[in-house]
C-alpha cells in the first residue's frame, strides 16, 4: 500500500456474506470502521441476506441503510444415496460393490 494507511485511493469496500462472521472478518471490520474515521471518502458496502441489521448500523454509527427485497427460496438436503438413488446412477466400481456385498450377506 506504498505507506498509505487511509487508503485514500481506494473508494468503495464490498464486503459479501457478512453475517458468516469469524475471527477475521471480525477483525476486517474493526479495521474497515477505524479507516472511515480517516478516509471520509470511503464507501462501505456490506451484504448479506440473513443479517442482524441493528447489529451493524449501531457498529458503524447509524450508517444509512439500503433494504432490497427479495424472497427466501426453500432449501432441500439431499445425501449422495438419496440423489444416486434419484438419478438411478450406478458407476462399474459401484455395481462391483454392490454385488459383493449381495454375495457376503447371502452367506
Amino acid at each position: 500500500m506504498s505507506g498509505d494507511n487511509s487508503l485514500s485511493f481506494v473508494t468503495h469496500v464490498i464486503v459479501d456474506e457478512i453475517h458468516e462472521r469469524d475471527r477475521f472478518s471480525d477483525f476486517l471490520l474493526i479495521a474497515l470502521r477505524d479507516l472511515l474515521k480517516v478516509n471520509r471518502r470511503l464507501k462501505l458496502i456490506l451484504m448479506s441476506a440473513a443479517l442482524d441489521i441493528n447489529l451493524f448500523i449501531d457498529y458503524f454509527g447509524k450508517c444509512p441503510v439500503v433494504h432490497v427485497p427479495g424472497r427466501c427460496y426453500e432449501v432441500k438436503a439431499y445425501f449422495l444415496e438419496d440423489v444416486l438413488r434419484m438419478t438411478s446412477y450406478c458407476s462399474k466400481e459401484m455395481a462391483k460393490h454392490m454385488k459383493e456385498t449381495t454375495k457376503g450377506n447371502a452367506t
